[in-house]
């Protein structure tokens, strides 16, 4: 079984945006998660500025692929809600 690796806010960043270069082949089949703050941090950055709906699709899908975990902050929706105001 191989290591889950945890990847941060700017790994995620560089992956969806086909930026994550000699990244990209440590990652091959890797169990990959993120933490709950990752994904408040990716779906504020998609509030808060006008973002190109094929990398809002690909910030989508890739949060659905991975393992979220659980943490103690605000729930990352209610951050990107928070935003908006």
């Amino acid at each position: 079984m191989s290591a889950r690796l945890m990847l941060d806010t700017n790994a995620v960043s560089a992956i969806v945006k086909g930026r994550a270069g000699a990244m990209s082949g440590t990652l091959n089949d890797k169990d990959l998660c993120v933490s709950v703050i990752t994904e408040a941090e990716l779906r504020l950055g998609l509030v808060r500025r006008v973002v190109n709906p094929d990398l809002r699709r690909t910030v989508e899908n890739f949060l659905r692929s991975v393992d979220i975990l659980p943490g103690h902050p605000p729930a990352p929706g209610a951050t990107g809600r928070c935003a908006r105001n």
